[in-house]
């Protein structure tokens, strides 16, 4: 569960706000449309000497957020008879994104950045990895 949190974070991490998120994308357009959207993204990662502690509770319970919004729109997204209808549902889980990451406390660039950390800094991702386990211990 711990994993599979701080890696559902990472992946919606990979998405651009301003584009759909590309475990979506991918569900309701194919894999081109994910590349494509994780194309468009450069984010500077955050130093590990900047990011607060609050700030990594926040990103996962943002995590865990965008997993259950990821676990909701994939099945209509798959079953979308068009691309319209296909568009339309993931602008629709686009928003839900985006306020699953602003309800935790965090701004989307915030979020993006603390995910860019993850990727390459060991000490980030350790961070991360251990707010995970105490959030789940803790029934969060």
């Amino acid at each position: 569960m711990i994993t599979r949190t701080l890696t559902a974070a990472l992946a919606a991490a990979g998405m651009s706000f301003a584009a759909a998120s590309p475990a979506l994308a991918q569900a309701g357009a194919g894999a081109g449309a994910q590349g494509q959207a994780q194309g468009q993204m450069q984010v500077e990662p955050i130093d590990n000497s900047e990011l607060t502690d609050a700030q990594v509770e926040a990103f996962i319970e943002a995590a865990t957020s965008i997993q259950a919004v990821i676990a909701e729109y994939q099945p209509q997204l798959q079953a979308a008879e068009s691309q319209e209808d296909a568009a339309a549902l993931q602008q629709e889980a686009q928003g839900q994104l985006v306020i699953a990451v602003e309800e935790a406390g965090l701004t989307a660039s915030q979020y993006q950045r603390i995910a860019a950390a993850a990727q390459t800094d060991e000490e980030v991702a350790a961070r991360l990895q251990a707010e995970a386990q105490s959030q789940s211990e803790s029934g969060r």
